[in-house]
């Protein structure tokens, strides 16, 4: 899917939802969940985001792009406000909860969509709160031991991002 355009990811998108019906647990609902990020198609067609992203339907969803969209969804629902001291953390992981099915509630510590949590409420909490500098730049920065190096794909300088807290680990 990562030398798909966004055109040829919708179909691909609509393919798989038929495809995945009743295999969540929800019967009669399926999955557009595409790449790393677990992009659903609703989120990468939506014509406001992907203006805002200067996107068309032409665009490649390489990794590059995957990035983007998952930034772009995580900072609409509160994660740079987090990172800014304007949210707190619970509210952070509420807004990310809503967005990726995997992600754990908050208050529950379960997802919000009945579905398997991909990392567990303290290391989202631990992710969110720790930084580390890269290049001269403070970055948030998952340590170390917070997820599974099998889970996830490593940098050149093997740390991880915040943002690959959320990549899927079938994807990679």
């Amino acid at each position: 899917i990562s030398e798909m355009t966004l055109d040829e990811l919708s179909v691909f998108q609509k393919a798989l939802v038929n495809n995945t019906r009743g295999t969540f647990g929800r019967e009669g609902y399926g999955t557009s969940a595409a790449g790393p990020f677990q992009i659903m198609g609703f989120n990468q067609e939506d014509p406001v985001i992907r203006k805002a992203l200067g996107f068309d339907g032409n665009t490649i969803f390489n990794e590059e792009t995957q990035t983007a969209f998952a930034e772009y969804l995580a900072n609409g629902v509160g994660l740079s406000k987090f990172l800014n001291g304007e949210i707190s953390e619970d509210e952070a992981v509420r807004g990310l909860a809503k967005v990726w099915a995997s992600m754990p509630d908050p208050e529950t510590g379960v997802s919000r969509h009945n579905q398997h949590t991909g990392v567990t409420l303290d290391k989202v909490r631990t992710a969110l709160n720790t930084t580390n500098t890269v290049d001269g730049e403070e970055k948030y920065i998952v340590p170390e031991g917070v997820v599974d190096e099998k889970d996830l794909v490593q940098g050149e300088d093997q740390k991880l991002n915040v943002a690959d807290v959320f990549k899927n680990e079938n994807e990679l």
